[in-house]
Order: C-alpha cells, then sequence, then structure tokens
C-alpha cells in the first residue's frame, strides 16, 4: 500500500496558484506537463530546469510527439515560460495567461491577445485551449504533432494493406492464367514490376476491369492480332496493357476484318502500324517483324 510522506520529499504550492488551476480549462495533457515542470522545478526550490521532451515524455506516459506539441501550447498561453537558457519554468502569474475559466471570465488582463486562427473558429465554451480535444493519452490522435497511430489502429493498417496485396496478387494471376490459356497468344513468362504496374493502371478503368477476359478472348480470336498479317505480328501483353486506347479498340472490333479488306495502295498491317510503333517504346521494346 502506498503511504507517501511529507518528510520524504513535497512541493510548496501557493493555494492562489491552485486555486487560479482549478478555475481554467485545461487539457489532460496540460496539466499533466504543468504538473510536471512545477515538481521539477518548485519541488527543488528552483524557478527553472533544464526538461527535456523525452524526460517528460518517460515520467508522464504521454507520447513524444503529445508532448512537444503540448509544450507550444502552454508556452502559448503563457502557462509555462522560458528563460535566457531555454529552460522551463511556471508561470505563476495568472493574470497573464491567455486561457479562459470554466465560469467564461477572462483570467488574462491582456485583452488585446487575439486567439490563433484554428482555436478562433471553436465556439467560446471550446476555446480552453489549442489541444482540448485529447481526453485520453495515446489513444486519440489530434490534429497537429508527431502523429503516432495507437497499436490496434497500426494492426488494421497492416490488415487492410495485406487484404489489398493480396487481391493485387490474385488480379495478376488471375489474368496471367487467362492469357497463357490460350496457345496462340504469346505467352507471358513473367510479370515484371511494369507490367505489374501498367495491369493495375488498366483494371483502375471499368471498361478494362469489368471486359478483360472479352478482351484476351477476342484478342486470341482475332486472325490478324494472332500473326496472320503480311508482318507476323502478335498483339502482346505489353501492347494491351501499355495504355488505355489498345484494348478499347480491340473490344470496338477495329482489327476484326484487317486480314480481309486492305485499302488501295497500302499492304495489310500498314495502317495499324502507328497503333503498334511507338507503343512499346513506352516499355522499350520493340515489334519483331
Amino acid at each position: 500500500m502506498a503511504n507517501p510522506q511529507r518528510e520524504n520529499g513535497h512541493t510548496d504550492i501557493a493555494n492562489e496558484v491552485l486555486g487560479a488551476l482549478l478555475r481554467v480549462n485545461l487539457s489532460p495533457y496540460q496539466i499533466s506537463l504543468i504538473l510536471y515542470v512545477i515538481r521539477k522545478t518548485w519541488g527543488w526550490q528552483k524557478k527553472f530546469d533544464r526538461i527535456s521532451q523525452r524526460q517528460i515524455a518517460a515520467q508522464t506516459g504521454i507520447r513524444a510527439g503529445h508532448v512537444c506539441r503540448t509544450m507550444k501550447q502552454l508556452l502559448y498561453l503563457n502557462l509555462l515560460v522560458k528563460n535566457d537558457l531555454g529552460e522551463i519554468g511556471f508561470n505563476k502569474d495568472y493574470e497573464t495567461w491567455k486561457v479562459t475559466s470554466r465560469g467564461g471570465a477572462e483570467l488574462t488582463s491582456n485583452d488585446s491577445e487575439k486567439l490563433p486562427a484554428e482555436e478562433a473558429k471553436l465556439p467560446a465554451e471550446e476555446r480552453s485551449s489549442v489541444g482540448r480535444k485529447v481526453t485520453s493519452r495515446g489513444r486519440k490522435v489530434t490534429s497537429r504533432g508527431n502523429k503516432k497511430l495507437p497499436a490496434e489502429e497500426l494492426q488494421k493498417k497492416r490488415i487492410q494493406l495485406t487484404k489489398e496485396t493480396n487481391k493485387r496478387k490474385e488480379s495478376t494471376l488471375a489474368f496471367l492464367e487467362h492469357w497463357n490459356s490460350h496457345p496462340n497468344l504469346p505467352p507471358i513468362r513473367t510479370f515484371t514490376k511494369e507490367r505489374i504496374r501498367h495491369l493495375e493502371a488498366r483494371l483502375q478503368e471499368e471498361q478494362f476491369a469489368t471486359n478483360w477476359k472479352m478482351i484476351i478472348e477476342k484478342t486470341a480470336t482475332c486472325p490478324f492480332l494472332t500473326g496472320q498479317n503480311d508482318r507476323g505480328w502478335r498483339a502482346t501483353v505489353d501492347w494491351i496493357l501499355v495504355n488505355e486506347t489498345n484494348y478499347i479498340k480491340v473490344l470496338e472490333g477495329k482489327y476484326d476484318d484487317h486480314g480481309n479488306k486492305t485499302p488501295a495502295g497500302q499492304s495489310h498491317g500498314a495502317a495499324p502500324r502507328r497503333d503498334f510503333d511507338g507503343q512499346h517504346s513506352e516499355l522499350g521494346q520493340t515489334i519483331d517483324v
């Protein structure tokens, strides 16, 4: 059972100061930092002390990011002050504090001071301090400071990322297997990072996402796209995935009659050369002719 004794160490705080602190609206973080600073200064008969944020975090259980933000708030509110050596101390002159009491009466005598822009937007009853919305240590991430997610939120993020990764792998594998199930299409030996990037980009497009199997089927059954042209050219997976226009042309049947109809003065395959040439240059590839 705990049995603290005054003779084992104590901190003298004037009742007037305690009364002022009891009347102001402060967050749990702010109260903890104020008490710790008083303990490290007045508790050792000092007005100021060099106190690190890591030290405060270790003794109060508040995360370092929240300590940094709360310290800035208290310095702005003039409850904590710094001396020329950069040491921290508690400001006992409560008439200079830039906070409001719970009854709404201003404790500060400097009425010309303006609230920060963010705080000024809040209703009067919520303008206790910049960090008022913090209600429990390490369990709620506020709008500023070093935002560290609680363990349970980090775990949710990891699970979500794992699911997304697995979904991408399943989509890639399904596409690969369906493409390679058609022997008249150039087989996919491996899915490089570049191919995966293009496939993911195409899957973001509704036409491709809902019709990719049909695109493969039409490519595999189109004579022109499977090498029955005067150049022996065959549509590769890179040609299908490289942009958002090639597969649309396949869906619309642009190449269905290329093997049968040839404009005057033009050999088979000459017209679509513009569709092929240059497209593979983006992937650093050329078409074998």
